[in-house]
């Protein structure tokens, strides 16, 4: 299977999503990732992915969703992506 994250036609999509559906974008996105990690840093600047799963972290820590597994989680691929 080829990158998701390189495809123009599935980011668009993901755009899309985004505009739409913020909270389906996140969760969709979280999705992704946990079921792709080893796919993210392909043609990815580390700091670009840190910067996005930092607000990933934000947007799951608030005070509205407060989903602190997925947080935790979410540190765990920030870690890794640090150690490489």
């Amino acid at each position: 299977m080829s990158n998701l994250f390189n495809n123009k036609y599935f980011i668009e999509a993901l755009t899309l999503l985004k505009e739409s559906d913020p909270d389906l974008f996140m969760e969709t996105v979280f999705r992704l990732i946990a079921n792709n990690k080893g796919d993210l840093l392909e043609n990815q600047e580390a700091g670009d992915v840190l910067g996005a799963l930092t607000q990933m972290i934000q947007y799951f820590e608030s005070p509205e969703r407060q989903e602190f597994e997925k947080c935790a989680e979410i540190k765990t691929w920030m870690d890794e992506i640090k150690e490489d």
